[in-house]
């Protein structure tokens, strides 16, 4: 599901890219132990309780991408700082509460944290994280030791490396496991229960209803570079598709998404994309292309495109899960229109931009 700043795609990143007490679990991975300051309760939503490593994972994420937006000195400058501090705390909270709202959702359904389903899908998931790390270690040595293996301890050093780095504890991370296991086993008891279609014929025409096709070309903000001149960039080549000398296919080649491979273009339904991209891919007509689209990490111009109908047959288990998905995520999003986040006289006790 479409979770702002997820944590556990921040981790899995990490791990791609690449104690304080701890005691040996049934898994593959230790469970890391909280410090007492990271498992202090900030605040309640639904009964549930939020705690500090939560609001810190999330604020540091988000003071990142306010940074890439508006300069990395806004937080050093107490003037800014103060200035961009209410927003920066709604959008925590409101991610926040994103992941309390599926809970509360799947409580309604007899589905918790401590369901045997639930638990059996946040192990599945540790045991791959961990054999994400020891493939990792293992690709570092290459060509230095063909038959280095790395032991439970590396991997598990390595774990909390990349934890640290990452501002999230492993509670956290088996956490937010939870709830996307619990979001998988309401998807499951929509189906079961008929709220959600599961005839190919009628989820065939949703496809076809409600999803968009687009290409995009992202110019990113990273650290450090001018935000000016990135927007300089996209316009330069906003320019050259506008004045026909070049395609915007042809134009791709200077997009900083690499996870464009071909040019099949992203299909995705409402729920899935940023508020930005989406609002403007479904504004757009059939092969009409946007103007510069802004949002938290750089700038895209974005193409429509029609649906096809080869890719549709090829690849249709697929779609039909983002369907299922997309229709859980909206109930999610309208129960937590009705949760409240009350905070503790702890969480009343610090600004969120201080966290560092």
């Amino acid at each position: 599901m479409k979770r702002c700043l997820t944590g556990l795609l921040a981790l899995i990143m990490c791990l791609g890219a690449l104690m304080s007490m701890i005691s040996c679990s049934d898994g593959t991975l230790y469970t890391v132990e909280p410090t007492e300051k990271e498992k202090r309760i900030v605040g309640y939503v639904g009964g549930y309780e939020v705690y500090y490593d939560e609001i810190y994972y999330l604020t540091m994420n988000y003071k990142y991408q306010y940074g890439l937006k508006y300069g990395e000195e806004i937080w050093s400058e107490l003037s800014t700082a103060q200035f961009y501090s209410a927003d920066l705390q709604n959008d925590v909270i409101e991610s926040l509460m994103i992941n309390y709202a599926a809970l509360a959702l799947a409580k309604d359904y007899g589905v918790t944290l401590d369901s045997e389903k639930v638990k059996e899908y946040v192990s599945a998931r540790m045991e791959d994280m961990a054999d994400n790390i020891k493939n990792m270690l293992i690709a570092s040595y290459s060509g230095k030791d063909q038959s280095y293996s790395p032991d439970q301890n590396e991997i598990n050093d390595e774990y909390v490396s990349q934890l640290k780095s990452a501002y999230l504890t492993d509670r956290y991370v088996r956490f937010l496991y939870g709830v996307d296991g619990c979001v998988d086993q309401l998807v499951k008891k929509y189906i079961a229960s008929g709220k959600i279609s599961d005839d190919d014929e009628a989820v065939e025409q949703y496809i076809y209803d409600n999803f968009r096709r687009t290409l995009h070309i992202y110019i990113k903000n990273d650290v450090g570079e001018s935000i000016e001149e990135n927007r300089a960039k996209a316009q330069m080549i906003l320019d050259e598709i506008d004045s026909g000398r070049k395609t915007f296919v042809e134009m791709m080649e200077h997009s900083e998404d690499f996870n464009t491979v071909s040019t099949n273009g992203y299909y995705f339904c409402r729920g899935e994309m940023t508020d930005a991209y989406e609002e403007v891919a479904y504004s757009l007509d059939v092969d009409e292309y946007s103007g510069i689209v802004t949002d938290e990490t750089g700038f895209y111009i974005i193409k429509r495109y029609a649906i096809d109908e080869d890719y549709v047959y090829d690849n249709f288990n697929t779609l039909k899960t983002q369907y299922q998905y997309a229709v859980v995520n909206d109930d999610i999003a309208d129960k937590a229109e009705s949760l409240k986040f009350e905070y503790t006289e702890f969480g009343k006790g610090f600004e969120f931009w201080t966290l560092k």
